[in-house]
């Protein structure tokens, strides 16, 4: 972290899209310093009509590449990575991943857009019914749950041994060696979520659903990767110094090859 205050803090963000990653450095006035791109191409459809996987893996690689690029623009304009104070990551929402304990996708993933489990999309739209018209929403098959839900009822095998999380989750299990944090949002579409009342009654209706309440991961009410960073083997103890320091560390692998 610079002595010199917050005007030479950076930060990175990553988009993980369906046919490739962005990521982007930025000031803390918003000014742009590096970005970058990496495209796989869309290599999602697959299976029977309506079907669309990816494997995770494709994400992580090019995620690794694209940072490395933005970092390599980062030093070309005299900046380093060491300057950057925190990191954000986002990708489709409703896509689907099925990892083991260690974050191993046991399946491909499915996709945000797959719309295999529409029975099962029903099924959670029945159980939801009174707090999707409070909020003005339905639920369908772009949603977590009804995917989920096709799983355990498909492949009981990988629903048996399954920790289910989303894109973006995925990408900071990498960065952070943690597989069950989770946004607001991802957490909503795979019914779970925090609220009281009608929500928390609704929720409970959906998990039942699966039989198998710890199969997701776990909502973080203040923010995905700061909440993730606060329990990684990366951030050790100390104070926000320090987790800013192991983030710069874990930046800098990146960029030279780990």
């Amino acid at each position: 972290m610079s002595n010199e205050g917050t005007k030479d803090q950076l930060v990175l963000g990553i988009d993980a899209g369906t046919q490739g990653v962005r990521a982007l450095v930025a000031g803390p006035d918003g000014q742009i310093v590096a970005t970058a791109s990496v495209g796989f191409g869309f290599r999602g459809e697959s299976g029977p009509e309506g079907w669309a996987e990816q494997n995770p893996t494709d994400w992580w690689a090019a995620t690794v590449e694209c940072v490395r690029a933005a970092l390599r623009q980062l030093g070309s304009v005299a900046r380093s990575s060491r300057e950057i104070a925190a990191l954000s990551v986002v990708s489709t929402s409703g896509t689907i991943v099925a990892v083991d304990d260690q974050g191993r996708p046991l399946r491909p993933a499915i996709l945000y857009h797959d719309n295999r489990a529409a029975r099962e999309a029903g099924e959670v739209a029945q159980a939801g019914a009174e707090l999707a018209a409070q909020l003005g929403h339905q639920f369908n098959a772009s949603f977590g749950l009804p995917k989920i839900l096709w799983i355990k009822r498909h492949e009981p095998a990988v629903f048996a041994s399954a920790r289910f999380i989303h894109a973006a989750d995925f990408i900071v299990g990498r960065l952070t060696g943690r597989y069950d944090v989770t946004d607001h949002t991802n957490a909503l579409k795979s019914g779970g979520g925090d609220g009281d009342g009608l929500f928390k009654s609704t929720q409970t209706r959906l998990r039942k659903l699966l039989a198998q309440r710890d199969a997701l991961a776990t909502q973080i009410k203040n923010g995905l990767f700061e909440a993730a960073f606060e329990n990684t083997a990366l951030a050790g103890p100390g104070s926000q110094l320090a987790r800013c320091q192991a983030l710069r560390e874990r930046a800098g692998e990146l960029a030279t090859g780990d």
